[in-house]
């Protein structure tokens, strides 16, 4: 029996990529399929957000970290994504919690970026 060749691709296993500037690729990545988001998005905020630097914040400010987070807040957020007592400038932590909240409805805690 012959079948008649196709013209058609499949492709599997595909995953959206990181295509603009970014740190931390790997956990953006892990942390965006676990909940169903675009890496683009999370990065795009963490840069505009710390540059990427997890140890940003203003002396005396009450923003701190990649996502600039309020301490108050990071401890619940946090807490329910699965990283209780992290800390605040755990990239990982900060990654995980932000996807963990943008999936759960707070994306609008980032208005600005």
């Amino acid at each position: 029996v012959i079948i008649e060749a196709k013209n058609e691709i499949t492709l599997i296993g595909t995953k959206p990529k990181i295509t603009v500037r970014c740190r931390f690729n790997d956990l953006v990545e892990e942390a965006s399929a676990k909940y169903g988001l675009d890496p683009n998005s999370l990065c795009r905020t963490m840069m505009c957000e710390s540059n990427g630097n997890p140890y940003s914040g203003y002396p005396g400010g009450p923003y701190q970290g990649l996502f600039q987070y309020d301490p108050g807040f990071w401890i619940t957020i946090s807490a329910r994504a699965g990283f209780a007592g992290a800390s605040i400038s755990d990239p990982r932590a900060q990654i995980y919690a932000t996807a963990w909240a943008w999936a759960h409805g707070y994306r609008g805690r980032w208005p600005s970026c």
